[in-house]
């Protein structure tokens, strides 16, 4: 059995990058800034908002749809 893919990382360049990652019921979104001083942050987004209406961040396409099959999976399993 494989484990699903629970958090994506994209606009990754020297400075940091953007990501989410899957928890409990929702979406943590974050950007994440390799300097301590340089900012950063998060918001989450619960699944049901999520599949109605869409993502709250830009993720590339590839990777929104590979974020959207596994919150999916995991409304169904639940």
């Amino acid at each position: 059995m494989s484990q699903r893919k629970s958090s994506w990382e994209w606009n990754r360049d020297r400075w940091g990058y953007d990501g989410v990652y899957l928890h409990e019921d929702k979406l943590v979104w974050f950007t994440h800034k390799h300097n301590p001083h340089g900012g950063g942050g998060a918001a989450t987004q619960g699944f049901d908002h999520f599949l109605e209406h869409g993502p709250s961040q830009n993720p590339p396409l590839e990777i929104l749809t590979e974020i959207r099959a596994a919150v999916e999976a995991m409304v169904k399993d639940n």
